[in-house]
Formats: C-alpha cells, sequence, structure tokens
C-alpha cells in the first residue's frame, strides 16, 4: 500500500498578508499497489545438453548426453525435475573403472554401468550429499557408459542387462 499526500493552495496563500478567507488544504489518498508473487519454476536439465533414446532390456528412455569433460563434470547437478527426460546417459572417452559422486545433486538417483559392449557392469543407488564430503560410487569393473534415472528407477534391472543406443532419435538402433 501506498500513501499519497497532495497540499493545495490557493492563490495569495503566503504567510505574509495572507487572504483570511482562503485555506489551505492537505488531502491523503491510499492506494493499493498491485501484489505478485513469484514462484521459482525447478530446476531442469539444461537444453545445452544433447538428447537421445537409450533402450536397457528393451525399455526406452529418453536421456540427456553427457560426453564432454565439462558435460561429464556437470551432470544432474543443481537439477530438481527431469522434466520429460528419463535421466542422463555418460559417455566416457575410454573404458575403465568410473566412478560418480552427488555433490550438488538435489534428487537421489540410480546408477546403471555399462562396459564398451553394452553389457551390464553394476548398478548403484545414490543419495544427495549437502556436505562437501559425498561418497564415491563406483563401477564394479571397466565401464564406457552409464545412466542416471531417478533413484528405483533401476531397481528390477537384471543382471544380463543391455544397453543400446538409439541414434540422433531417429530409431535406426545402434549396437554398441
Amino acid at each position: 500500500m501506498v500513501a499519497v499526500t497532495a497540499a493545495g493552495c490557493s492563490p495569495g496563500s503566503s504567510s505574509e498578508g495572507a487572504d483570511p478567507t482562503t485555506t489551505t488544504t492537505a488531502t491523503t489518498t491510499t492506494v493499493d499497489e498491485p501484489t505478485t508473487t513469484t514462484t521459482p519454476s525447478p530446476a531442469g536439465v539444461s537444453a545445452d545438453f544433447e538428447r537421445t533414446v537409450v533402450e536397457i532390456d528393451g525399455v526406452p528412455y529418453t536421456v540427456a548426453v553427457a560426453q564432454t569433460r565439462d558435460e561429464l563434470a556437470q551432470g544432474l547437478m543443481g537439477v530438481e525435475d527431469l522434466g520429460p527426460l528419463d535421466g542422463m546417459l555418460f559417455v566416457y572417452s575410454t573404458e575403465s573403472i568410473q566412478s560418480h559422486w552427488m555433490k550438488d545433486t538435489l534428487i537421489p538417483l540410480d546408477i546403471a554401468f555399462f562396459d564398451a559392449s553394452g553389457f551390464l557392469v553394476s548398478v548403484e543407488s545414490m543419495t544427495t550429499c549437502p556436505d562437501d564430503d559425498c561418497p564415491s560410487y563406483a563401477s564394479a569393473g571397466p565401464a564406457r557408459y552409464s545412466i542416471e534415472v531417478p533413484f528405483g528407477g533401476f531397481a528390477d534391472l537384471p543382471a544380463d542387462a543391455r544397453l543400446v543406443i538409439i541414434d540422433a532419435l531417429d530409431g535406426s538402433g545402434k549396437e554398441i
């Protein structure tokens, strides 16, 4: 609410020689300011990440793809809502023991690691970590790919699960 004060003076209303029949008035008008509230939208996965579709044991997942050094480091940090995505695919330059941590990651996740041939190496459930002292979640063997999905998403993943990357969303299927 804003209070606006207006003072009105009649001609000849100075202190010297003022006409006694002239009066000075002051009025106050109250004006309501419009009220606005802003609800921040949940932080989603950056549009800078490429998107693709993968299949794990024949089940399709639409994922963001992290493959550059910066993208691999960023991952799902700061993301509050995956939106239309099912998760994120990480593509490493070489097959080796890979590890992730949950520093600044706001949602609990499951991670599945796959070797260069697309066979499942291991699965871990990861919890958020508000501290700087966060645990690492490492693959049980050499991995070339990993996929993060919401917590519980890989709870029933069979030990012989296989990853297939569907190239550029065109459905062509790319065996790895």
